[in-house]
């Protein structure tokens, strides 16, 4: 037996994240007008962070039936994104889209009753570029030792107008948000504050640890997004540059 969620909760699921989806690298609107001015379509889908009955995408036997049907469980999603993730469920872990959720509900909420800036207001677009090799992580060959630090030189250049980056973060594919130690200027070594100016461009390093259990087997590191959020964007909009396959030794 299903413990599905009712109609309540999938319509506070949808509100909650202004009816888009909860994937940051997708955010589409989930519904709009139909041609029969009565009616509106809809391409979201209330999908369960574990699933609702044995056998489904990161089931947790721990949880009670009213667990897996309450809104906690939930999360907002296009079609595509929910049937991705489940297909998928060791790469969208319960943890990472407990993630994506909080994210896009923080995303919806810094932007209710806010008139939307017109297109001219944005200042400009940054690029992000990784201009030196990065070590190793994971499980060395030699000795078993496994390396969680992943120290990056990072390079920002400014698109157009300045711009002040005020959030910065790392996450891996199936695993979750990583540890930032600390980011420190590529010029003197000094820890760098926020926000972060970017007039034209600007170097740094960033020295981030895996949120992974440690232990004695093998352990592959997934696909690395490192994001930035400039000052003119809300929270859950990011810039962002994907390493899809980290180094290893």
């Amino acid at each position: 037996m299903r413990d599905d969620f009712s109609e309540d909760v999938k319509r506070a699921l949808a509100s909650r994240v202004g009816n888009r989806c909860s994937n940051p690298d997708c955010r589409a609107l989930t519904s709009g007008p139909q041609e029969d001015s009565a009616k509106a379509v809809n391409v979201g889908v209330a999908a369960h962070i574990t699933a609702a009955s044995p056998g489904g995408p990161r089931y947790d036997d721990s949880l009670s039936a009213e667990e897996r049907r309450h809104p906690n469980n939930g999360i907002w999603m296009c079609q595509n994104c929910a049937k991705l993730v489940d297909s998928d469920p060791q790469r969208y872990s319960a943890d990472l889209l407990g993630g994506w959720k909080a994210r896009a509900e923080e995303a919806a909420h810094s932007q209710v009753g806010k008139t939307a800036a017109p297109p001219t207001a944005t200042p400009g677009r940054l690029r992000v570029e990784l201009p030196k090799p990065v070590n190793p992580v994971g499980h060395q060959s030699a000795g078993g030792t496994y390396v969680s630090t992943w120290s990056v030189k990072v390079r920002l250049v400014a698109e157009g107008q300045p711009l002040d980056i005020v959030d910065c973060g790392l996450t891996e594919d199936g695993v979750g948000d990583w540890i930032i130690d600390e980011v420190f200027w590529e010029k003197n070594g000094r820890p760098v504050g926020s926000p972060i100016p970017v007039e034209r461009s600007t170097e740094f390093w960033i020295r981030a640890r895996s949120p992974k259990t440690f232990n004695t087997k093998p352990v592959s590191v997934g696909r690395l997004t490192i994001r930035f959020r400039d000052h003119t964007q809300p929270l859950g909009r990011w810039h962002e540059y994907v390493v899809e396959e980290p180094p290893r030794a």
